[in-house]
């Protein structure tokens, strides 16, 4: 019979004990003695991980086997590619076999080496063993869709999920819109407008607002784009299917207008909708900002599918409806759009439907619409406000940007609305058969008006017009501010916006961002007049439309003044001699603020502020 070494140990061991007790002898034993020769360990670790997605990963260990009872510390450390991932320690009995567990999160992808290292000490003998295995890390899931900003009223509801859900999730968040679902992305990226490809992991909890249930991704890579591929109005119009969820980029003419949902109700959530349309044929401006006051008192009473597209579309001419979630600037130029196509049975779609505050996302026949998510008017850069006022002839019709300073009224077609008639300060009075009705106008229009220089002006060639319509926040009727200001926009005539206009060159706004600051106060007095009077002159029309009434009415059968007024409201406040001076206005003011008529006739907010416009601009 053949013995292995270790029972050949044991065995002279034993006999050496037995041969001592028989001559009884004492027996000491200073340490341990091993019955197999060192640790055995077994690693178990899935064969292809996924990348961000917690992994199991379990070490056996058995360690030696003593002669007597003996118990010690067994250390078992995890590296990943040689580097040190985890330890633990824990107390062991001498042949016994032992599982630990590890959790580990890979976070790059491909052949990964995975070691699990375990070491004893029984007294002074030094047990270890490294055990190494290799696996194909994989990378997670991707799925792409169109990507949206989290709307404020789903906000709450976002950060309520964050805080209880087990997974650390990162700060940033957005909604993903597949073909067929929707999700909230939590990324470590900046989010942004586009069509988005995530990899992550899939969150076994939902979110439901409204209509809508969305999923919950951890993400762990995401990538934007925001550049289509080129296609036409006619191709995607008439094969749209072929389209669906494509990002495509069209050359075309953009016409598009925008609006605020304000409601100044509940939690007073606001949400800009841009709509608007795609047509190869270039159209005229003129129709589109001529008494544009008008069109911003129609789009904040009566902001509908049927005026929107009164506004936008010729049924004559092929053309695809757009539609985004920014605050735009009311705009009707050529321009190259990139934009992602919405089908009517998309997720995407159904997002745009819940959060749609204004009604406006549609399309004749169940058409595609278009989420704008990139466009540029192509502007030509020019040096100044005098190279533009020089070369306005040349440039009519194109769209510039340039550098100014700007003095500008911003006014709020919505507070305007509610502010200036018979109810309370926060709604419109309309008037009804069965007598005035009072409503919460919820859409809002701001419109600008002012005038750009870039050197201190001396006279009103040295100014040039500005005007803009946007969906920008404001909760009074008017405001004015200063500043630098970049302006892109497109040149036209003033009869374009206004026929009783004194003809000039107007710079309509389609973007505009603040670039510094001006010292207004330190401007000389003159020069202030100069600009204030220029700003009111062209401001005046722009609320005498929204009001309802039309500048070009002077004192005629209406009865109304071109001042907006009245002519029995002028008639009383300018006295005998039938002009408007100092004392007047002064009077007329002390007037309303102590609720007192003037000769019998009671005075409105609005024809105050009409009449202090009128004496200004004189």
């Amino acid at each position: 019979m053949i013995l292995s070494k270790a029972h050949a140990a044991r065995l002279l061991v034993l006999f050496s004990l037995t041969v001592l007790v028989c001559f009884g002898g004492v027996v000491t034993v200073s340490e341990p003695v091993a019955a197999q020769e060192g640790l055995s360990i077994n690693n178990s670790v899935p064969n292809k991980p996924t990348v961000g997605e917690p992994t199991s990963i379990s070490t056996e260990v058995t360690v030696p086997e003593m002669l007597g009872t003996v118990e010690s510390e067994l250390t078992v450390t995890l590296y990943i590619d040689g580097e040190r991932a985890a330890s633990k320690s824990l107390s062991v009995e001498d042949g016994t076999t032992t599982s630990v567990n590890f959790t580990h999160t890979f976070e790059t992808s491909g052949e990964t080496t995975v070691e699990a290292e375990g070491a004893i000490t029984f007294l002074k003998q030094d047990y270890d063993q490294t055990i190494s295995t290799t696996v194909d890390v994989q990378r997670p899931p991707s799925m792409e869709g169109a990507a949206f900003a989290v709307p404020e009223s789903l906000e709450d509801e976002v950060n309520n999920y964050r805080e209880n859900v087990s997974t650390e999730l990162d700060a940033n968040a957005f909604v993903l819109a597949t073909k067929d679902e929707l999700y909230v992305v939590f990324t470590q990226s900046e989010p942004t407008k586009g069509t988005a490809v995530v990899e992550g992991i899939v969150l076994d909890r939902n979110i439901s607002e409204g209509n809508l249930t969305l999923g919950g991704i951890a993400a762990t890579n995401v990538s934007f784009n925001r550049t289509g591929s080129e296609a036409s109005v006619q191709q995607v119009a008439n094969n749209s299917p072929q389209y669906r969820m494509d990002l495509v980029r069209i050359d075309a003419h953009y016409r598009r207008i925008s609006s605020l949902t304000d409601p100044d109700r509940g939690k007073n959530i606001t949400l800009s909708t841009t709509s608007g349309i795609l047509v190869e044929d270039p159209r005229n401006a003129r129709s589109f900002f001529q008494n544009v006051g008008n069109e911003a008192r129609a789009a904040s009473r009566n902001r509908s599918t049927d005026q929107l597209n009164a506004t936008l579309s010729d049924p004559r001419t092929t053309h695809l409806h757009t539609f985004s979630f920014d605050t735009e600037f009311w705009a009707s130029a050529n321009a190259t759009v990139d934009a992602i196509v919405l089908d009517p049975q998309s997720a995407a779609r159904r997002f745009v439907e819940e959060y749609d505050r204004s009604d406006t996302a549609y399309s004749e026949g169940g058409g595609p619409i278009l989420y704008v998510v990139n466009e540029t008017f192509r502007p030509r850069s020019m040096e100044n406000v005098s190279r533009v006022k020089s070369q306005s002839e040349s440039l009519d019709g194109d769209v510039v940007e340039t550098e100014v300073r700007l003095y500008q009224e911003r006014i709020s077609a919505q507070e305007t609305l509610e502010h200036y008639t018979g109810c309370s300060e926060d709604k419109l009075e309309i008037q009804t058969p069965s007598g005035p009705v009072c409503l919460n106008v919820v859409q809002d229009v701001l419109l600008h008006g002012g005038v750009a220089w870039n050197d201190l002006p001396q006279t009103r060639e040295d100014v040039l017009l500005v005007l803009g319509v946007s969906s920008r926040h404001q909760d009074a009727p008017a405001e004015f501010e200063q500043g630098r200001y970049r302006i892109e926009g497109e040149v036209v005539s003033t009869s374009r916006i206004n026929e009783s206009l004194p003809e000039a060159s107007a710079l309509v706004i389609y973007d505009m961002e603040q670039v510094g600051e001006i010292d207004y106060e330190a401007v000389a007095n003159e020069t202030r007049t100069l600009i204030e009077n220029q700003t009111s002159k062209f401001t005046t029309h722009l609320h005498q439309q929204i009001n309802g009434t039309n500048s070009t009415e002077s004192e005629d059968s209406t009865g109304t003044h071109e001042s907006g007024v009245s002519q029995a409201v002028y008639d009383t406040v300018a006295g005998n001699d039938g002009e408007l001076d100092r004392g007047d206005s002064l009077s007329m003011v002390q007037s309303y603020i102590y609720d007192e008529q003037i000769n019998g006739v009671a005075l409105s907010r609005s024809d105050v502020l009409n009449l202090i416009r009128y004496y200004i601009s004189q």
